[in-house]
């Protein structure tokens, strides 16, 4: 919950020995922050978690998107389509674009999974099936975590096989046709060895979108099966293999919205093919030896994901024009990590590495020629970008805690991670001619080879006054690599061409290099009248160098798809500032009545550019911090109360909000305001539970990203909406 739980642990059979995280358990809570078993509210960092039973109690999650719904602090970026989506903790994330690394560290079992182009920055689905939890760590990891967690990291840690016989199957039935299948069998081989099996199915025939012919936009159709394999022959060792294999075939999640003309929010005026197909498959290998002296860690995580992604760039059917996009990621982690413990030290000492190799193409058709004005010439700009990447990291890292008195401690990390990033921009146009014609295929701006290292560190003190009130104050620093930009844009060749209309007007970098930032944060810890009542709060600074910003060189790409660029840039220093929250209440009801915990979180933040580059015309010093939100609440109350002898009532409802912010760096269009309900009543026993889940109860509908042309006050003519109320009925039989 808000304020209750366990920061990022790796990997995932060293979550098995700690107790799940349950909203109705504030006492004693056991997990296994810093990567061993702790009291959660004993750990000096700004955690959340979510257990199995807290989410499904809480409605469930399928995507991220969801999934943030019930995580404090966390936003969700959901630009052109869900295939480019990922999340945002206080304020990173705001920079991405093909081929850059994602601001946030996302784990799956302790291993690190961003990489790709489409679907590469946030969980695919088969990462939040059969779940034990969701943890999230806010602020820097840049030294024990490491991989770009500039803003935090969030672990989906995978249900292990257990020794006992169990399973479930669940069918479940939703608005627009939507037909969900599940079923998880748990089979203990022997006492040492146990196999766990899962299958995921949704199909989804009718639409939430229509074309102007009525027929539908929007459809999904989603399968997964998933194995998993446990050996514990002792106490000493234990082995856990995990293997899944998803295939998709939906529309885009790029519905494209156009003020001027006026149509009903439920009609999407593409003429053209709208569809995302992904295959996709991981592989995670996690092994713990006890040395007697210290425990050995490896964990090996294997991901490929192959796909193919149409779409109708200006949404509108007075024009033919139909982009293709196609993507091929392969990733592989490996860490090992040996750590050990005495009355008054803990240490550990470890590496990983991670391998991404991605090829990502581009075609476009279907588009007029354009005329340049100032010659009169007529150019085709349908084209084809195809973007090769071969990008390799290497990290060393070490923790030491030291217990000065039992009341105060003092903790430091570091890490040396070493990153390169080998590259081929090959962006030619259908007639064979370059695409942008100053920087040919071959030439040194079109083969880019990079090299980054950086050294981070995190310093954190901490005093537990009584055993109820902890306070602690951390300073950490944080770094995300550098890179290359693969759109290009027109130099101006001056006074033949006119900045902004036929050439750029601003230039496009290369290469960017990389984005690092400290932060400094004070943190309080407490509990009240018996545990009844948890509050904590913190608050903190972020100082960025180099802050990396999402930018285009001021020719909109639907006037001019050949030279309209799209790049990253190193926008100079920011800062931020915020304050969050957390407030947990058990209320102390008689057994008769039933149990009643609730949590509520708030958080305030804001921050700017100090002094961008004088290259980037279009920011400017004190500029908004781009996917800031100024406020944000989150909160649920959970209730269950026994029916009778062997039924029981479980219910929650659950709320989101968040207002302020900008779009982007430019700060030329805010970011909707909204406010999202959703809850959950089920009746169940040992055996069978019916539910029926409601997600964005009142139908509130916001924009989610904005293009196009400015309309002024923030807005501009396209627009894409959040999804519409959702609600689920469903029946699960247990054994």
């Amino acid at each position: 919950m808000a304020a209750l739980a366990a920061a990022l642990a790796t990997p995932a059979l060293a979550q098995s020995g700690g107790r799940a995280v349950d909203s109705t358990e504030l006492d004693a809570l056991i997990v296994t922050a810093r990567k061993r078993e702790e009291n959660v509210q004993n750990i000096p960092a700004v955690v959340s978690a979510l257990g199995a039973d807290t989410l499904r109690d809480l409605g469930g999650a399928t995507d991220t998107r969801e999934l943030i719904q019930f995580i404090p602090g966390v936003t969700f970026i959901d630009a052109a389509s869900r295939a480019n989506a990922e999340p945002n903790i206080r304020g990173a994330g705001q920079a991405r674009l093909p081929n850059s690394d994602a601001a946030i560290g996302l784990y799956r079992d302790g291993a690190y999974i961003p990489g790709g182009n489409i679907g590469g920055r946030t969980f695919q689905r088969f990462d939040l099936f059969d779940i034990e939890r969701v943890e999230t760590l806010k602020g820097p990891q840049g030294a024990l975590y490491g991989r770009n967690a500039v803003g935090g990291a969030i672990n989906a840690i995978t249900r292990a096989p257990q020794f006992r016989k169990e399973g479930e199957a669940t069918v479940s039935y939703g608005d627009h046709r939507t037909l969900g299948l599940q079923g998880i069998a748990n089979i203990p081989v022997t006492e040492t060895f146990a196999l766990r099996f899962g299958a995921d199915h949704t199909h989804q025939t009718g639409c939430i979108y229509r074309r102007p012919d009525g027929s539908c936009f929007d459809y999904l159709k989603y399968g997964a099966v998933r194995g998993a394999a446990r050996w514990k022959p002792s106490d000493r060792l234990e082995i856990v293999a995990i293997a899944d294999y998803a295939d998709s075939d939906s529309d885009s999640g790029g519905v494209v919205l156009t003020r001027s003309t006026m149509t009903p929010i439920n009609v999407a005026e593409s003429n053209a093919r709208s569809q995302l197909t992904s295959s996709q498959s991981n592989f995670n290998l996690a092994i713990r030896y006890d040395l007697g002296w210290a425990d050995l860690y490896s964990t090996t995580n294997h991901r490929r994901r192959k796909s193919d992604w149409y779409t109708d760039p200006d949404g509108l059917t007075t024009a033919t024009q139909q982009d293709l996009r196609t993507d091929e990621a392969r990733t592989t982690f490996h860490e090992t990590r040996l750590q050990g413990h005495t009355e008054r030290l803990n240490w550990l000492v470890g590496a990983d590495l991670f391998y991404l190799k991605d090829d990502y193409n581009i075609r476009e058709r279907g588009r007029a020629p354009i005329v340049n004005a100032m010659t009169m010439t007529s150019i085709d700009p349908n084209s084809d970008l195809n973007t090769l990447l071969n990008s390799k990291s290497y990290s060393v890292y070490g923790s030491l805690e030291f217990a000065i008195t039992q009341q105060l401690k003092i903790s430091g990390e570091a890490r040396q991670s070493w990153d390169n990033k080998k590259g081929e921009i090959i962006a030619v146009r259908i007639n064979g001619q370059p695409r942008y014609v100053d920087f040919p295929p071959g030439s040194p701006q079109a083969k880019p080879d990079l090299d980054f290292q950086k050294t981070t560190w995190g310093v954190t003190g901490s005093y537990q006054w009584t055993p109820d009130i902890l306070t602690f104050a951390r300073a950490a620093t944080a770094y995300r690599s550098g890179g290359f930009n693969s759109e290009l844009g027109n130099p101006c060749n001056m006074p033949d061409e006119v900045p902004g209309t036929s050439c750029n007007l601003v230039d496009v970098p290369f290469t960017y290099d990389p984005e690092s930032s400290i932060t400094y944060e004070l943190g309080l810890k407490s509990s009240w009248f018996d545990q009844h009542v948890i509050l904590n709060a913190n608050v903190y600074r972020i100082e960025y160098k180099d802050m990396l910003a999402n930018l285009n060189n001021g020719i909109p790409p639907m006037m001019d798809p050949l030279n309209g660029a799209m790049f990253l840039a190193n926008a100079g220093d920011a800062k931020a500032n915020g304050v969050e929250i957390d407030l947990t209440v058990r209320a102390p009801l008689p057994p008769e009545m039933g149990r009643l915990t609730g949590t509520v979180s708030y958080g305030h933040q804001s921050g700017h550019f100090k002094q961008p580059p004088a290259f980037l015309t279009t920011v400017q010093a004190g500029n908004e911090l781009a996917r800031l939100r100024d406020n944000s609440v989150s909160g649920n109350v959970i209730y269950s109360q026994t029916i009778t002898a062997d039924w029981r009532l479980r219910a929650s409802i659950n709320v989101r909000h968040e207002d302020g912010g900008f779009q982007a760096a430019e700060n030329d269009a805010v970011l909707g305001d909204f406010t999202i309900w959703g809850g959950r009543v089920a009746v169940e026993n040992a055996n069978w539970s019916f539910a029926v889940v409601a997600k964005n109860i009142f139908d509130e509908r916001y924009y989610t990203n904005q293009s196009g042309a400015s309309l002024g006050n923030g807005l501009q003519d396209n627009y894409r909406l959040n999804d519409p109320r959702y609600i689920e009925a469903s029946v699960t039989y247990r054994w």
